[in-house]
């Protein structure tokens, strides 16, 4: 059992070195980071407490998938492969219940418990062929995968806008669309396989048109629907909707533009270092389009004529 969390920490320390950043760094970053969006999620939402509960009981679901614990079953007996669950999920949950607790939501943090416990012995998943439909199936794979993976992000989209529209906040509804974006953008940060990208008959510019062309179309069937409720409740707040909506798409091609400038590899911290400037300074985005698009056309030239 130790090898297998030393193994793992080796893992993290590899991925580190390939950014291009220091260990104590990287995770100094990652705490402040952490940190960081949590105080604002809570500072911007009196509902923060049920997004973050939910964020938490998601990434334990991801960590329960069951093809990954058939692994561990193999190759450890029931005793040590209990005890690795328990500890990685113990491990996952302990800086949000840390934060659960210095904001005083002692509350959530005790009801987290058992779903906790439940995550830590049962394997989500079974032997059926049942598997969750999607309104993406007529398109590539990036939405089908992404949604089976990360549904929970659309459901608590739903729960916030109808939210917004009970208490009558317009900003609450505009938050849930970030969610949305914030979703297909998900859908784009594992890069394919190399096979996948040479079997395509285009050429690079033809290709990327393609990729964009299908990522609009796929966050437009979840998008427009948001924008189209809003509407009908925020009626005076029409062109601001039809901003947001406007802002999302162009961030969403900035995310898959980027991550065909880092192919075969996934985004590098340059990249996300960039995008984040970009939305810190809005107009910045543009500049960042167009450095990734420029760099997507050299990397894709190796697999597409």
């Amino acid at each position: 059992m130790k090898f297998y969390f030393w193994l793992q920490y080796q893992r993290f320390l590899r991925k580190l070195h390939a950014w291009g950043i220091h260990p104590f760094v990287g995770i100094a970053l990652m705490v402040l980071t952490f940190g960081a969006l949590s105080i604002f999620l809570f500072y911007k939402t009196t509902y923060a407490i049920w997004i973050y509960s939910a964020l938490l009981v998601s990434i334990w679901f991801t960590n329960n998938e069951k093809i990954r614990n058939e692994q561990l079953k193999l190759m450890f007996n029931q005793r040590i492969y209990n005890k690795i669950r328990l500890i990685e999920n113990a491990l996952i949950g302990i800086p949000f219940i840390i934060f659960m607790i210095i904001k005083q939501e002692f509350l959530a943090s005790m009801l987290l418990l058992p779903i906790f416990i439940l995550m830590s012995i049962f394997t989500v998943g079974s032997s059926t062929s049942f598997v969750i439909p999607t309104p993406f199936k007529r398109f590539p794979y990036e939405f089908i995968v992404g949604f089976r993976k990360n549904f929970w992000m659309i459901l608590i989209a739903l729960f916030l806008l109808f939210k917004s529209i009970s208490v009558h906040n317009f900003n609450l509804g505009i938050f849930s669309f970030a969610i949305i974006y914030l979703f297909g953008m998900s859908c784009y940060l594992q890069p394919e396989r190399e096979v996948f990208v040479w079997m395509f008959s285009r050429n690079p510019k033809a290709f990327l048109q393609h990729k964009l062309k299908t990522a609009m179309m796929c966050i437009s069937m979840l998008t427009i629907a948001f924008a189209f409720i809003l509407m009908l409740f925020f009626f005076e707040n029409v062109f601001i909707i039809l901003g947001a909506l406007l802002i999302g798409y162009i961030f969403l091609a900035a995310v898959v533009l980027g991550k065909y400038a880092a192919f075969p590899n996934e985004m590098n911290v340059p990249q996300g270092i960039l995008f984040s400037m970009s939305i810190t300074f809005p107009p910045m985005i543009l500049v960042t389009i167009y450095l990734f698009y420029t760099k997507s056309i050299k990397k894709l030239h190796n697999y597409l004529t």
